[in-house]
């Protein structure tokens, strides 16, 4: 345990903490009480908080204080080996280098801490006294708020603030409260949560100039801890410092006896291992403050003026929704493409749909318009003049999902429909042509190379392609390309484009008279004035 080094409180008076212009609609809107009462916080002197701290765990590299005010709680607790010190407060004024603060009103910052799954291993707070807070949605399953005032439900703000630190504390977390005795017997000891409580601290006010006489306590607890509502209880007869730091430097040795004795608590091993936490915090300071400015993007993706897409995703989006990686790389891959290029292969054009339709983003209508414009366009730019041949076919069975086998053949049976994909690869092959001088030579040609894959009865899957491949020697023909080995290393079988036409059903295309018959009279009408 580290030791604690003794000094005389610097005394000043606290008349409860009064707020800047820019924080104040903010706590009116928060509590009716802040224009009679002020923020009704009194800021725990630097040596107090470092001698309550002590029974604490000693791993402490994150702390958080939901009501961090001057941070003289958080530097009090703070360890040499301490990391980060984290905090939220309404005042404006709270902000320092030291500590990485969200200025906020809790109530409103707690539902982004759910969403982001940002949790605290250390958690300290003295939270104001005695106003009355909008109750958070945490405390309609302990207990029923006191109050309703304009429609609004109500409850103190220590019990709010009891209830808040509870539900963001981690699985192994455990935190410290320093609060008025007569708040905690009447709010806080007759619910089910006083069971997390380990040791209950009660001795007299010790604010520096409060002339409040009533006794304050102390409440350490723990997410694991369960006592049955009989913590250690210690009454101290003085707040003098000295007392103070004599009795819990005696109780601080007797920690693993109080957590470890109920539900098992590896103290000290199992403790602090939520490495997460100043990442998501400061995840939920950016999205915060995005939203209190009122600039953040509307849209995941949308169309802009240029007619090129933007996309946006914080970070805060990432860890609130579980977003992939993989998601999130396709769509920031969208960024500054223009639709009408992103439709004309198959699997670009359905990575776009689903985009736009189902993969959960915000879309702007504008793009989802654009996309749907583009693919029409797209398909109606295809459409042949005459009949397309079987050959020609081909080409429109790429767009298909499933295609029909016309025989028997391999793992294949007539009739039945079987699943299709297609995809492209730097497509090589040897040539031999005559030089007029050299006479006959090799001649690598190459250039992108569709193949169409068509998985059978039992899972194989067969590789159609211009010219049929040998499986044996792609790996020497393509050993300096790695995209290529990866998208053959998925086929088992190969085989040539003339198998498929031989094999299998190609779609039947409708030419321009079917698809749009007045388009096509319109054009015979434009040749025939051509040729008279």
């Amino acid at each position: 345990m580290t030791e604690t080094v003794i000094r005389p409180p610097i005394p000043r008076r606290q008349k409860g903490k009064t707020l800047d212009q820019d924080g104040l609609q903010e706590a009116l809107d928060s509590s009716p009480d802040v224009l009679n009462k002020g923020t009704a916080q009194f800021f725990t002197p630097k040596d107090y908080a470092r001698v309550f701290a002590l029974p604490l765990s000693p791993v402490r590299p994150v702390i958080f204080d939901p009501h961090c005010g001057d941070h003289s709680l958080l530097s009090g607790a703070s360890f040499e080996h301490t990391k980060t010190l984290l905090g939220t407060d309404l005042d404006r004024r709270s902000q320092s280098s030291q500590v990485r603060t969200i200025i906020g009103d809790l109530n409103n910052i707690l539902p982004l801490m759910q969403q982001a799954k940002c949790y605290f291993d250390l958690l300290v707070m003295n939270p104001p006294f005695g106003l009355r807070w909008p109750a958070p949605e945490v405390s309609l399953k302990h207990r029923r708020p006191s109050r309703v005032i304009d429609g609004v439900v109500h409850m103190d703000s220590v019990q709010a603030s009891w209830l808040i630190a509870l539900d963001r504390l981690s699985e192994y977390g455990e935190g410290m409260m320093i609060a008025p005795q007569p708040v905690v017997e009447k709010l806080i000891v007759p619910c089910p949560t006083y069971s997390r409580v380990w040791m209950h601290v009660t001795l007299p006010q010790f604010f520096p100039g409060v002339r409040d006489t009533r006794k304050m306590a102390v409440l350490y607890f723990a997410k694991k801890h369960r006592n049955g509502g009989k913590p250690c209880k210690v009454n101290m007869p003085s707040s003098a410092l000295q007392v103070v730091a004599q009795y819990m430097r005696r109780y601080a040795n007797q920690r693993p006896t109080w957590l470890g004795k109920t539900e098992r608590i590896d103290v000290g091993t199992r403790h602090m291992r939520d490495t997460t936490t100043p990442e998501r915090f400061l995840m939920v300071r950016e999205e915060w403050e995005a939203r209190k400015r009122q600039n953040r993007p509307k849209f995941n993706i949308w169309l802009g003026d240029n007619g090129y897409i933007g996309t946006h995703l914080s970070g805060f989006d990432q860890v609130s929704r579980r977003i992939s990686k993989d998601l999130a790389r396709a769509l920031h891959g969208l960024r500054g493409r223009r639709p009408v290029e992103l439709v004309l292969t198959k699997s670009d054009r359905l990575a776009l749909l689903h985009t736009v339709r189902e993969a959960g983003w915000k879309v702007d209508p504008k793009l989802i318009k654009a996309v749907e414009y583009s693919v029409q366009e797209y398909h109606r730019s295809r459409t042949p003049f005459t009949k397309p041949t079987l050959a020609m076919r081909v080409a429109w069975a790429e767009e298909e999902d499933r295609l029909t086998a016309a025989n028997d053949w391999l793992g294949f049976k007539a009739g039945e429909t079987y699943r299709l994909t297609s995809d492209t690869f730097e497509g090589r092959k040897i040539e031999f042509r005559e030089n007029p001088d050299l006479g006959e030579e090799e001649v690598l040609v190459s250039g992108q190379e569709l193949m169409i894959c068509v998985n059978d009865s039992v899972g194989q899957v067969h590789g159609f392609t211009q010219y049929a491949l040998d499986k044996d020697t792609i790996r020497a023909e393509y050993e300096d390309d790695d995209d290529t080995c990866r998208v053959l290393s998925t086929v088992d079988e190969f085989h040539s484009i003339r198998d498929l036409m031989l094999h299998f059903n190609m779609p039947d295309v409708p030419d321009i008279a079917e698809v749009s018959p007045d388009l096509y009279q319109h054009y015979r009408n434009k040749l025939k004035a051509l040729e008279t």
